[in-house]
């Protein structure tokens, strides 16, 4: 009777524990983000990306519509190929996805030229994609606007001495810097080098800007952008790749580890010695052997 009365008490708990589960399931958030966007261009083409020509005027400081973009993808990037630029007239080829995130992840990797004074622009949140649009043609307050990166190379001229990266916030022609970052010296080159950009942008507003998997800068802004577009802006040779968008937060991966010193393989054994012992050794048995063997056998 004990025992079936352990059995049974046994059975009602498992049932229970099914039901207390069964109950508690439905009240978990089933919602899980999603990964939006990506693109490593590795099919060669650029499909879902739009792209246009501006041009730049330093003089007037004011930009003008000039064409279509000239991109290629037959290296695997989303690369400039073809316009050149100066100084005072540049000459920007752009490219854009629609996207809606105002919080979440922008990862994507750049290649920058070094060309003197020549900017790379990543438009991360844009209400727009044309800036050579007027101001007045485009309806409501506060619209033209977006927060982006500008990677600028060293210069020989008026204003960039180093390479660096600037955070801004662009209203109309106002810029506000939201954090600035030296590459490197005068002398650092971005040629021939791909960087990694991983930048967070959590519910409260923070961003944060990895580069190579190395937090550089750290910004909260609350005001958000009621749509949004992902624009590369580039001169000839630059590129970008691995472009993905996430509506959360992605941790960025951690920065490579440095290489382990490595100590120098020891020494290959020096067997000479040890063979010339038993070489020496082998002829001593053998002239023993051969004298014992005449002695039996005079």
């Amino acid at each position: 009777m004990f025992v079936k009365h352990r059995r049974l008490t046994t059975l009602l708990v498992a049932i229970a524990l099914l039901l207390v589960l069964s109950l508690q399931l439905p009240l978990q958030d089933p919602v899980k983000a999603t990964e939006l966007i990506t693109d490593n261009f590795n099919d060669m083409n650029y499909d879902g990306w739009d792209t246009f020509g501006i041009l730049y005027n330093r003089t007037d400081y004011r930009y003008y519509d000039a064409g279509v973009g000239n991109f290629t993808a037959a290296d695997k990037t989303l690369r400039v190929n073809g316009s050149e630029t100066t100084w005072d007239l540049q000459y920007m080829n752009l490219a854009y996805l629609n996207h809606s995130v105002n919080y979440g992840t922008w990862s994507f990797d750049l290649f920058v030229v070094d060309t003197p004074g020549a900017e790379c622009v990543v438009h991360l949140i844009a209400d727009h994609y044309n800036p050579a649009q007027e101001i007045s043609t485009i309806p409501g307050p506060g619209m033209n606007y977006s927060y982006c990166f500008v990677m600028i190379t060293h210069n020989i001229g008026e204003y960039y001495y180093q390479p660096t990266i600037d955070f801004w916030r662009l209203v109309g022609t106002e810029h506000t810097s939201l954090g600035s970052y030296d590459v490197g010296p005068p002398s650092y080159s971005w040629n021939n080098c791909w960087t990694h950009f991983d930048v967070t942008r959590n519910s409260t507003g923070y961003f944060n800007v990895y580069i190579n998997g190395t937090l550089r800068m750290s910004q909260q802004e609350q005001i958000t952008i009621p749509s949004g577009y992902f624009i590369f802006a580039g001169l000839t040779g630059q590129a970008i790749d691995n472009v993905a968008i996430y509506d959360y937060v992605v941790p960025p991966p951690p920065p490579p580890e440095p290489p382990e010193p490595t100590e120098p393989p020891p020494p290959p054994l020096d067997f000479t010695l040890p063979l010339i012992a038993v070489s020496a050794i082998e002829l001593i048995v053998i002239i023993v052997l051969v004298i014992l063997y005449f002695r039996r056998h005079p």
